[in-house]
This record gives C-alpha cells, sequence and structure tokens, in this order.
C-alpha cells in the first residue's frame, strides 16, 4: 500500500524507474497523475538539491470555489518544505504526461519565494518534442508577468529553516480541550505551534500552523504566503498535504480532530477558511479548535554594556537590541585594548638540559620589556638512592 501512495524518491529508488537525472522526469510523471483523486489530472515531479525526487498533485475539494484547491505545483513545494529540503533545482508539470509546461501564474509567485530561485530549471516539451528543453523560471518571468518582472536580487527564504519564535498566550494554554481527550488536544497544540513556528509569512507576519488528527497519526502543516497577499497556501492546505503524502490512501473523512495556531490579531486571520474547509471534508463529529500565539516577549531586557576593540574590522556595535528588547534598553558601548605586558623585565627558565620537548622560545619577545633579561638553567632528577631500609 504504501509504495502506490510514494510521493517522495531516494536517487536509488528514481533510478529503479528509470530516472537517472532531470532530464528523465517524465518518466515519473505518470505515478504522480496516477495519484490525483480529482477529474482534471495534474501532476508535478521535482528534483531537490538532495537528490531526492518529489512529485505534486492537483487537489480539489468537491463544494468548494477554486481558491481553496491545491495547485500540482504548490502541493510539490509544501512536500519539499515538510521534508526539509532547502532547494528544488529542477520542475516538470504536465495535465496529461505528454506536453510539459511552464507554472501557472499563482504557482510562479511561490516558486519565486523560493531561495535559489533563480537557478530553478523546467522542462518544456510539446506533444511531438522526444527529450524537450529546460529554461530558467527567471527566462519564464517576463513571459507570465511582463518586460518590467525580475527576480529579487535578495534571495527569498522559503523552504530554509525559520523560527519565528511564537508561543501560546496564556489565557488559551489553560483552554479545553478536544471534549473526548484533553491530552490529545494538548498534544495537537503543541505540534500546530511547532508548525506555526515554521511558517512562512514574512509580509504580512501572520503565521500560522495546523495539525490534524486520524487513526492514530498526526499530519501537519503551515501557511505559507507570496508577495501577492491574494496568493498563499492556508495551514489546513499544507496540513492535507502531509496527510495525503503520508496518509496512504486515507479518505479526508477520516480526520476527527484539528488544531489551528495563528496570532490572536492576525492581519490575514485562517480560522473562517479552515472551518469551512474541515466542515466540507473532514469527519461530521471532527473537532476543531483555535488557540492563539504571539512573538516571544523579549522586553525584560533594559541595560546591555558591549566591550570591542575601537577599531575592530568587524564590530558588533548593530540594531538587534532595538528589535527585541524593551524600549527603554539602556544600551553602552565600551572600548578596550590588549593589555601591555612590557613591564616585564626579567624571567628565568628552569627545564632539563636534554628535554625531548624544550620550552625555550620566543614567546616573551613578543609580550615582554625590549631589555627583559631572558635566563635558562638546567636541572637534573634528583638522586634518591640514598634511601635505605
Amino acid at each position: 500500500m504504501a509504495q502506490q501512495y510514494k510521493f517522495v524518491f531516494t536517487a536509488e529508488q528514481a533510478a529503479s524507474e528509470g530516472v537517472t537525472d532531470h532530464k528523465k522526469l517524465p518518466k515519473l510523471i505518470r505515478k504522480a497523475r496516477n495519484l490525483v483523486k480529482a477529474p482534471s489530472k495534474v501532476g508535478a515531479v521535482g528534483r531537490a538539491s538532495s537528490g531526492r525526487f518529489y512529485l505534486g498533485v492537483n487537489v480539489e475539494f468537491k463544494g468548494l470555489l477554486p481558491h481553496f484547491s491545491i495547485h500540482a505545483e504548490q502541493f510539490l513545494i509544501a512536500n519539499l518544505a515538510l521534508n526539509s529540503e532547502p532547494k528544488l533545482t529542477h520542475l516538470a508539470v504536465s495535465h496529461n504526461g505528454t506536453v510539459f509546461q511552464d507554472p501557472c501564474y499563482d504557482c510562479t509567485h511561490f516558486l519565486k519565494e523560493i531561495n535559489n530561485a533563480h537557478q530553478i530549471e523546467i522542462l518544456i516539451k510539446n506533444a511531438h518534442g522526444r527529450d524537450g528543453s529546460f529554461k530558467s523560471l527567471e527566462s519564464h518571468m517576463p513571459d507570465e508577468f511582463g518586460s518590467e518582472s525580475i527576480l529579487s536580487a535578495e534571495p527569498s527564504l522559503l523552504l530554509m529553516e525559520r523560527d519565528n519564535c511564537l508561543a501560546l498566550i496564556d489565557e488559551d494554554s489553560a483552554a479545553g480541550g478536544i471534549s473526548s481527550n484533553a491530552d490529545l488536544c494538548s498534544f495537537l497544540k503543541l505540534e500546530a505551534l511547532k508548525a506555526a513556528n515554521k511558517s512562512y509569512a514574512p509580509y504580512r507576519k501572520c503565521p500560522s500552523g495546523v495539525a490534524l488528527f486520524c487513526e492514530g497519526e498526526v499530519y501537519a502543516g503551515w501557511y505559507i504566503e507570496t508577495v501577492d497577499r491574494t496568493i498563499s497556501l492556508g495551514p489546513v492546505q499544507a496540513a492535507l498535504v502531509d496527510f495525503i503524502a503520508r496518509g496512504e490512501g486515507k479518505g479526508f473523512d477520516k480526520i476527527t480532530g484539528a488544531v489551528l495556531v495563528e496570532k490572536k490579531d492576525a492581519k490575514v486571520g485562517q480560522e473562517d477558511t479552515a472551518r469551512k474547509l474541515l466542515e466540507k471534508i473532514a469527519a461530521p463529529n471532527c473537532d476543531f479548535k483555535v488557540f492563539h500565539c504571539q512573538e516571544e516577549r523579549k522586553d525584560w531586557i533594559t541595560g546591555a554594556v558591549l566591550v570591542e576593540k575601537k577599531d575592530a574590522k568587524e564590530g558588533q556595535e548593530g540594531k538587534l537590541l532595538e528589535k527585541i528588547a524593551a524600549p527603554n534598553c539602556d544600551f553602552k558601548v565600551s572600548h578596550c585594548d590588549e593589555e601591555l605586558k612590557d613591564w616585564i623585565t626579567g624571567a628565568v627558565l628552569v627545564e632539563k638540559k636534554d628535554a625531548m620537548v624544550g620550552q625555550e622560545g620566543k614567546l616573551l619577545e613578543e609580550i615582554a620589556a625590549p631589555n627583559c633579561d631572558f635566563k635558562v638553567s638546567h636541572c637534573d632528577e634528583e638522586l634518591k638512592d640514598w634511601i635505605r631500609l
């Protein structure tokens, strides 16, 4: 069963499928499309910098508008994130298994957020092409967004390890849990918090995470946004990527518990969307709870002193404390020099004459006064054979 629902391939496993390099990505596209449960079957295959290969599929939710759905490329990116892959190097997307096209407008926005976006290569192949060719995401940008669109010179941080330094608010920490099992709720809450701390929300500062419970297993995911505020992947959808990738074909209607963790006054709240989606797809008795978090308070730092060389090549006096300490934090900088050692005017070294490791060196010449009188005397072990019983 696990092999049937496989979304991650090691280099060796991919080679057994005939995929020995990025040019062979199409050999895995049929496997991706076979995993799609929607009427339109779009598959995506990507190669990560680790050498592993990842699959992505489109996910549609019956009775809900298209903006609730997950594109195959979005699925693949979430799959990379869930497996701590830092970079995507090559991508192939197809709706029929023979034609490979550029990613859509929305998915291009997600790809732009990956830290190595300039190096991502996309397979382009028509129905009659034998191998197709790869082109860079950067060259795709003007085609999709116009001649004024270029990738930022500063790399974005999607897929990079992150910690949003979030903690649960005390009043929520003591809140009632999932009615049937308070311990389960506490566990899901912590897993959702972990997910929120990995959330990629650099623009609107509204990280969030979701943990789902199904037949003894927990599946988690986090909110991923793009510079376009209308294009994002919600935390429930990201958690469903984990559920689909590891759930071995289980139906959404087996999900019986869910917890969302987000900031209380988030600019982009997830509760309404999450509730609507879960009410539509999860078990009728699915217990959904929301807990709030905040950035950990650092404002107890009210004073700090930095000591460094006055003309240090790399000075440490920066602005970090302005961001994390109390507004009235008293910050002082003092400068220092190396201690003067030239008060040493005399020294004597005693060592064995034929010592295997002699200690007579040049250290004193470097630190002592120029006229330091340095003497060396040699010694032997004392004779002890005068001791008689």
